[in-house]
């Protein structure tokens, strides 16, 4: 074969190879930059020498399975375009198209993370005491990667009988401790975009219960009058640690009595607020505080109010009133 007739053939089939990879389709994509979950991914399928109504163009993707395995899977879409909407990190995998029986070359991108899983904490962590302050923060560290993302977090509580409800509309939730704050605990973030949303894993809460009642008595009652004596008494049934069995007398106990929220005794170590002569300044809600060490618990509210004084009559007054009545009586009689 001569020279001329080897370079003739040569560029022939470079043409034809030219040709056929010009008749390839090419996958576009679009967003053409940084793609993170959420985001709505769409894919075009296009070929120069190829009309395609979109029936005839096919979707396929390399899936990666477990084993390191490469496997080969039709997507169950047809149209010259295929959208992920929203995208997750488990899209990042090997996509390509074919039109008539023509493959394109295949495309990968990249689907990034857009904040990580968020994490709860309490404060003060291990078992509390009812009466401590309890503090759950929800955070997500590090903050998100893409800019002008906001993320909104919701502080959920599951109870004994598995009932869930939102105790927080934040990042932190604060309270104090009782008996029935007792359970499992876990946030929730989401974008307030596209609505990506992650759960930390849950946070065990236990309260050691260390009062078995707390209540607010009044003697002679709620309602007394104007210089009488009131006496308000808070009782405490303490649960005994170490034998289980209730105990009413600790040394280490304080009462402290409020009215209308405000302290009017506090820290007392008698269970006995006592007014000697009731005014009217003394009328109110009231409810008491007991502290056992770092345990505190509330009583129940009562209301303490004033009787209306009775109206009483002098002698002079009855005698007026006397008088009245028997002048009405004789000025209807002669009427007659």
């Amino acid at each position: 074969m001569s020279v001329s007739r080897a370079i003739s053939l040569l560029s022939f089939i470079a043409v034809a190879i030219s040709s056929q990879d010009s008749s390839k389709p090419v996958v576009t994509i679009d967003p053409s930059g940084w793609i993170y979950e959420g985001d709505a991914v769409i894919l075009t399928c296009e070929a120069k020498g190829h009309r395609s109504n979109g029936s005839a163009t096919r979707w396929f993707r390399n899936r990666v399975l477990a084993d390191s395995t490469p496997q080969t899977e039709m997507i169950a879409a047809s149209g010259v375009s295929y959208t992920l909407r929203p995208a997750a990190p488990s899209n990042t995998e090997i996509y390509w198209c074919s039109i008539m029986g023509w493959d394109s070359w295949p495309i990968q991108f990249k689907v990034r993370e857009l904040f990580s899983p968020p994490m709860l904490s309490v404060e003060p962590s291990g078992m509390v005491t009812e009466g401590e302050n309890v503090t759950f923060r929800c955070e997500v560290l590090p903050p998100p990667r893409k800019p002008g993302v906001s993320l909104q977090a919701t502080i959920f509580f599951t109870d004994d009988s598995g009932l869930t409800k939102a105790v927080s509309a934040g990042d932190q939730h604060t309270f104090v401790a009782e008996r029935a704050n007792a359970g499992s605990y876990h946030c929730a973030v989401q974008a307030v975009k596209n609505h990506v949303r992650k759960i930390s894993p849950p946070l065990w809460l236990a309260v050691r219960q260390v009062f078995i009642s707390v209540t607010l008595t009044a003697s002679p009652g709620v309602r007394v009058k104007v210089h009488q004596p009131l006496s308000l008494k808070c009782s405490a049934v303490i649960k005994n640690q170490s034998s289980g069995h209730q105990d009413t007398d600790r040394a280490e106990t304080s009462f402290t009595f409020l009215r209308d929220g405000q302290p009017v005794v506090t820290r007392s170590h008698s269970d006995l607020y006592t007014i000697i002569s009731v005014n009217r300044s003394h009328a109110g809600k009231y409810r008491c505080v007991v502290n056992a060490g770092r345990a505190q618990k509330h009583s129940q509210e009562i209301l303490i109010y004033l009787q209306n004084r009775p109206v009483v009559f002098g002698l002079g007054a009855l005698g007026f009133l006397a008088a009245t009545v028997v002048l009405c009586v004789k000025w209807f009689s002669s009427s007659l």
